[in-house]
């Protein structure tokens, strides 16, 4: 049994029923609480197909060479893609601290040669406490009541030049009832601002997880010179 947006609505409400609970909704310790409890319907056990597919296409001239960051990284499946067909050294960072801790146990299990060197590397850190440059980050979901200081710490991450690629999900649910919390095709953009991103991709996947079809769109923006 699936919910309209494709997830199973036993873990769906046991992570509402956490977020809503916590005094700070999104707070470090909801996050961490929910990968606790295993209620993560986000992790599907791969990388996310619209992201890999993407990178095998070649449609996108991205860089081969420098750094990458994936905010909210889960256990790092797209970490591995990411490496693997750019070669860029990746760092995979999340909010709570179960997260990265399931993450390093799961890639030490699965690319331990990745891990061990300075390809992979994690760090449970606040997001929007984040310091370096770039030159790519995946991304994907982020709360409403964040999105606004969202495009000013993404000027300040990605590198001129450097991408972002953004899988929107889902873009069929309400804005204010999560998480997962609706989102709407322009609010990215909106929130990059109109100077200094050129968006070179905005569609619907052409693959996507059995339970986002349909209800994702995937966006890549590149950074401009600074003016």
């Amino acid at each position: 049994m699936t919910t309209r947006i494709g997830v199973d609505p036993s873990i769906l409400e046991k992570l509402q029923d956490i977020v809503s609970k916590d005094r700070e909704p999104g707070s470090m310790r909801s996050w961490n609480s929910a990968w606790l409890n295993s209620a993560t319907p986000w992790e599907g056990g791969q990388a996310q197909p619209p992201l890999q597919h993407l990178l095998e296409s070649c449609e996108i001239d991205f860089p081969r060479s420098g750094t990458a960051l994936v905010p909210g990284c889960g256990k790092g499946h797209d970490l591995i893609v990411i490496n693997s067909l750019l070669g860029l050294q990746v760092l995979g960072v999340d909010f709570a601290p179960k997260a990265i801790e399931t993450a390093r146990n799961h890639l030490e299990n699965t690319v331990p040669e990745l891990i061990k060197g300075e390809n992979i590397r994690l760090q449970q850190v606040d997001f929007f406490e984040l310091e370096g440059s770039y030159d790519l980050v995946f991304f994907q979901a982020l709360q409403p009541e964040m999105r606004s200081k969202w495009g000013a710490q993404m000027y300040q991450l990605v590198k001129p030049g450097g991408y972002i690629i953004i899988l929107a999900f889902p873009t069929n649910a309400p804005l204010n009832r999560g998480p997962p919390f609706g989102i709407e095709q322009n609010t990215h953009a909106q929130f990059l601002g109109g100077g200094g991103w050129e968006k070179v991709l905005d569609r619907v996947p052409e693959k996507s997880s059995t339970t986002h079809v349909g209800i994702e769109r995937l966006l890549v923006f590149k950074r401009l010179a600074d003016q």
